[in-house]
């Protein structure tokens, strides 16, 4: 099983083949500076391979390439930046890594999202 990894601009994301089959993709928004990391699937009859962790890897080594920082909105992005320390230098810093907008893609100035926010802050 020859698995590769691959940047496919005109569909935002990162995609991982196996024997020239599509068998899963990380997909991603660009920001000035930085790769927005949205959504990671594997196909099905493609999991449990490791997969997931060869196209995050893959992915993220394309990020630092091209001389960017990474901003994991997507769960498993955000679980392998956290288990492979080699990688911790590309994770943006949390003030650059503001998103206006949560994984919903609802505007994070509406007031739903604003009292979500202040019920989550530590009180002082």
């Amino acid at each position: 099983m020859a698995a590769s990894v691959r940047n496919n601009p005109d569909k935002h994301r990162y995609e991982i083949e196996v024997d020239g089959e599509l068998a899963g993709f990380a997909a991603y928004r660009l920001r000035p500076g930085q790769v927005v990391f949205t959504h990671t699937e594997i196909t099905p009859g493609h999991e449990g391979q490791g997969l997931g962790g060869q196209l995050a890897g893959g992915a993220l080594d394309g990020v630092r390439a091209n001389g960017l920082k990474a901003v994991p909105v997507c769960p498993f992005i955000t679980r392998y930046l956290a288990k492979h320390p080699e990688y911790a230098d590309l994770r943006a810093e949390e003030d650059d890594a503001a998103e206006p907008h949560d994984a919903t893609g609802s505007d994070a100035s509406s007031p739903s999202t604003q009292r979500r926010a202040a019920s989550t802050k530590p009180s002082a």
